[in-house]
Formats: structure tokens, C-alpha cells, sequence
């Protein structure tokens, strides 16, 4: 499937990911049920294989059973080509993860050799998010740890938060949030824009902080990410 065929299937999908290569503390469990809802990015110099790739990997697993979105950007610049996955409030550590997609993931990143370093390379963003209505709260984790729930409506402003090898500075307003500052180096998380959409994430991996918007369907409050 080429990625106009792939594009026409998929909707917008989450708005930021810093991907700057995985380390090994991220959390190595999936504690999230089949329908949780997920993501995987790619950072990468190979978009048609990429997606490619990622399309083979969806079709072998159980996250095929959901609707899946698809966006592609163009980065400028130098940035570190990688994946991410994130599924039920975890960033997955799919190289230590002895899960079926993490394993189908290594093997893209392998067919991708990937991580690497690339100048202006392309993000591939897919995703998947059931059940969900109307936004409530930005949560942030470090790891797979809740560390602070930011109601969107009565939050607004600039919230720093401390990781395990940085921080971020998350804004909070307009029933959206967006990271506008980032210790990290790459700094990619603070080009995608703001998140308001339950499901939605955004991901800076060297500090293994996340932020995603969490939302109400029915008697649930709270969606993972």
C-alpha cells in the first residue's frame, strides 16, 4: 500500500513526539487491554518503507481491529531517526519488550536501521484511539508513573515538569496543552503543536515524559494514551 492509499484510510491523528532514540529504562510491560488505544511514530530517511513496514506490522497483530490514522510531516533539520510506541498510557520499550509488536517493531527498526541521524528526514505518525469523547484532563507520566493531572478547563497556563533525565514545560489552555519548552536537546515535541483530542499524545523520549489528553465515553473517565 503506498502512503496516498494509506492516508485516504486514516484521519488526523496525534500533534507531537520528540523521538530521539530509546533508552533502556523505559517500562518493558503493556499493561493496557487489546483495545487500548495506541501509536507508533517513526522518525524517518525511508518513508515508503517505513510505512510499509508499520502497515505489515498493524496487519500482523491485534491492533489491526481498530481504526487506525495516519499523518506524515516533514521535519527540518537534524534529528535522530527512530520508533515509538506508546499504547495504554505506556511508552513501550519494544526493544526489551517481549510482547508480539514490540517484536515486529525491532524488526522494522532493523529493516530501517534505525536509529540513525538524519537531516530534514520525515514523521510518520499512526494511530488508533476507541471510545472516546470529549477531552477532560492532560496527564503527564514519567515511565509508566502518573504524575499530574491537568484539568484543561481550569489548568490554563505553564506547568513545569521534572523526568528522569530532564523536564518539559507543558502550556495548558484552550482546552488544549502543548510542551513549549523541552530539555532535551532535539526539541522536536515543542515543533508538532498542541494536542486537544482524547487520545492524543505527545512524547519527549530522552526525558521519558509523555503528555496525553484523557477523556470521558459513557460512565469511563479517564483514556489511556
Amino acid at each position: 500500500m503506498d502512503r496516498r492509499n494509506f492516508m485516504a484510510q486514516g484521519s488526523k491523528i496525534l500533534m507531537g513526539l520528540t523521538l530521539a532514540g530509546l533508552s533502556g529504562a523505559l517500562p518493558k510491560r503493556l499493561l493496557a487491554a487489546e483495545a487500548s488505544p495506541f501509536s507508533i511514530d517513526v522518525v524517518t530517511g525511508h518513508p515508503d518503507l517505513a510505512i510499509r513496514k508499520i502497515e505489515q506490522v498493524i496487519q500482523s497483530s491485534n491492533l489491526k481491529h481498530q481504526t487506525i490514522g495516519f499523518s506524515e510531516y516533514a521535519l527540518q533539520g537534524h534529528h535522530v531517526g527512530d520508533i515509538a510506541f506508546v499504547k495504554g498510557n505506556q511508552l513501550v520499550n519494544f526493544y526489551e519488550a517481549t510482547d508480539s509488536v514490540s517484536q515486529l517493531l525491532r524488526e522494522t527498526a532493523s529493516a530501517l536501521a534505525l536509529p540513525q541521524t538524519y537531516d530534514n528526514p520525515t514523521l510518520l505518525r499512526f494511530n488508533a484511539s476507541q471510545g472516546v469523547s470529549k477531552p477532560t484532563h492532560a496527564q503527564v507520566f514519567c515511565g509508566d508513573v502518573l504524575m499530574k493531572q491537568l484539568p484543561l478547563q481550569s489548568a490554563k497556563g505553564v506547568h513545569r515538569l521534572d523526568g528522569a533525565r530532564g523536564h518539559i514545560e507543558v502550556a495548558v489552555g484552550e482546552g488544549s496543552a502543548r510542551i513549549v519548552h523541552a530539555s532535551c536537546k532535539h526539541q522536536t515535541c515543542m515543533k508538532m503543536g498542541a494536542i486537544r483530542q482524547a487520545g492524543q499524545s505527545l512524547v519527549c523520549v530522552p526525558t521519558q515524559l509523555s503528555v496525553s489528553i484523557a477523556g470521558t465515553s459513557g460512565l469511563v473517565d479517564g483514556v489511556t494514551f
